[in-house]
């Protein structure tokens, strides 16, 4: 069992955390080791630990170390995987699940120049890949988001694991240009199902 920390953020009243967790983060060398850590908490919690991992997250020490845009940044990942309705996660998993079987069964047209490797590949302690292939001799990961969820933090995630992989994010709602990152192509579903003569549901 985890020993738990005691220490008081607000200064009024203390609150009990993971120590652990967070002496494994206070170890972590680079952000890059750090955001992988926060991310493979963030799909392993339910709503409740969630709180705790923004409380763990959001300590000074993270903030100094890291710069408070960072940390900001993960705190408003977490968050919409918090706010995110439990008994609606069932209905997006659904339309996430049909995004993705639409999209392998017009990959070759989508994507003319690379290869479908496989789908839900383990990537042990994060997630699943929702869609890997290769292009040459580089891996291609595929993150499918429905809804306004973004898909960066598991790119990101995900990418560690292989040697300069390319990034794609798939989502139903085209996200802001402040939300985008330079090494990731984003594609709409919609934009992606006009770009193939029939498309095969």
């Amino acid at each position: 069992m985890n020993e738990l920390l005691s220490f008081n953020c607000s200064g009024e009243h203390p609150i009990v955390l993971d120590r652990n967790l967070y002496v494994e983060l206070m170890n972590c060398n680079s952000f890059e080791d750090f955001f992988i850590v926060v991310c493979r908490e963030k799909v392993s919690r339910n709503r409740e630990e969630l709180d705790e991992l923004v409380t763990i997250v959001s300590d000074d020490y993270f903030k100094i170390k890291y710069g408070l845009k960072a940390i900001m940044y993960l705190q408003d990942c977490i968050t919409t995987e918090k706010v995110l309705p439990f008994n609606l996660s069932g209905a997006f998993n659904h339309c996430e699940l049909n995004m993705q079987n639409e999209i392998i069964k017009n990959f070759s047209n989508l994507f003319p120049d690379m290869v479908f490797v496989g789908k839900e590949i383990v990537v042990k302690g994060i997630g699943r890949i929702d869609i890997l292939a290769r292009k040459g001799d580089r891996y291609v990961i595929i993150e499918l988001k429905y809804g306004s969820k973004n898909p960066n933090a598991q790119l990101l995630a995900y990418a560690n694991n292989y040697n300069s992989p390319i990034l794609i994010g798939i989502t139903e709602i085209e996200l802001n240009d402040s939300q985008k990152l330079n090494n990731i192509e984003y594609f709409t579903f919609e934009e992606l199902k006009k770009k193939v003569d029939l498309w095969i549901h």
